[in-house]
């Protein structure tokens, strides 16, 4: 049985309050309008070819896999998922082909430290045992995580375009 000092030493709090953050975040801007004003922003911004179908789902996997990079991926996603729904209903994309490019793509975090905590065990943890010396720099997370994301972002892109969409029986909505 647990008692509350072994949760309390052994809990990162800080993680917890990062999530909870995030997810006070969304639904704050779900609740307040403030998701469905950057929704439109968002779109109003764009050339007209990415307000719409494909390309929409393509921009939102972009800037979620960019993001997941900076912070966590539940984080990028409880923050981006009240934005990012409104915008497929206002570009008239099926919302679930964009909420599951969203949800992908934030586990492209492949090409900075931060983007998870693999990285930075690895990060942290890769040191020569005689010298002490680290074995991984920062560069070397672009040099091997950027090609990767790319990668991923093309194979879901191809996925997203011409795969599982025709296959989910989902209506299709022009």
């Amino acid at each position: 049985i647990v008692d509350w000092d072994d949760i309390q030493s052994g809990v990162a709090f800080d993680v917890v309050g990062l999530y909870a953050a995030a997810c006070a975040m969304g639904v704050g801007l779900k609740f307040t309008g403030g998701a469905l004003w950057l929704a439109n922003t968002f779109v109003g911004l764009l050339p007209d070819f990415m307000a719409r179908g494909d390309m929409l789902t393509i921009g939102v996997s972009l800037l979620t896999g960019t993001m997941t990079n900076f912070m966590s991926d539940g984080a990028t996603v409880a923050a981006l998922g009240p934005i990012v729904l409104p915008m497929a209903t206002l570009a008239k994309v099926h919302v679930w082909k964009v909420a599951l490019a969203c949800a992908f793509s934030s586990s492209f975090a492949n090409f900075l430290v931060v983007g998870t905590p693999n990285n930075a065990i690895a990060f942290g943890m890769g040191r020569d045992p005689e010298t002490g010396e680290r074995l991984l720099s920062v560069f070397d997370f672009v040099k091997y995580g950027l090609p990767v994301t790319i990668l991923a972002w093309l194979v879901l892109w191809f996925w997203a375009v011409f795969g599982y969409w025709q296959f989910m029986g989902w209506p299709v909505l022009h």
